[in-house]
């Protein structure tokens, strides 16, 4: 089965989301999907920097669809 990761950046303080971003990569495991998911997430908060991320509380999640439900 693959898997296609998809993004989402929420801010806590404003409460709200953008719209979830589909990753360009898809993964032949679940496991591939998910540890990419956490790495790339905390690759974004790092670019984004502390006082922005501390700001706008950003939090960052994220979900492996099965190419199927893509």
């Amino acid at each position: 089965m693959k898997f296609i990761l998809v993004l989402t950046i929420c801010s806590q303080i404003h409460a709200n989301c953008i719209p979830p971003t589909v990753h360009d990569v898809v993964f032949d495991s679940h496991y591939k999907c998910a540890t990419e998911g956490y790495q790339i997430a905390k690759d974004m908060l790092t670019e984004l920097g502390q006082e922005f991320v501390d700001r706008n509380q950003l939090v960052i999640g994220f979900k492996c669809n099965s190419s199927s439900e893509v």
